[in-house]
């Protein structure tokens, strides 16, 4: 599948959403994991989305994390506090692997040509 801006942008906002690039890949009219890894390794620009992109779904999974803390009610049984520290916990595994995932992508990525305009999500 061809790269263009229009379809590059559709799968930064499913990124920025918190789905997995094979996530997206099985969706219908998405690109393949395969197209998504090769615009990774290709395309400084998209990288540089992606990253953002990534960013952002930290930032929910983290605001989810204190939410699940929050949610649990005085009184809750054990089954249920054990239920939700292991709903927070992987949470936790999950963030701290996306931001080691993004700083090594980061480190190795070279910096986007500076005539390319930046791409928002």
């Amino acid at each position: 599948m061809s790269y263009f801006e229009t379809r590059a942008r559709s799968v930064l906002l499913r990124v920025a959403a918190g789905k997995t690039l094979t996530e997206i890949s099985e969706e219908k009219r998405q690109p393949r994991l395969s197209t998504l890894r090769t615009w990774i390794l290709d395309r400084p620009t998209f990288v540089a989305a992606y990253l953002k992109a990534r960013r952002v779904a930290v930032e929910d999974m983290a605001a989810e994390v204190v939410a699940l803390a929050d949610q649990l009610a005085p009184g809750a049984t054990p089954a249920e506090v054990s239920r939700q520290k292991l709903r927070i916990e992987a949470r936790k595994w999950a963030i701290a692997r996306m931001e080691a995932e993004n700083a090594e992508l980061a480190d190795q990525t070279p910096a986007a040509p500076a005539a390319t305009p930046p791409m928002y999500v």
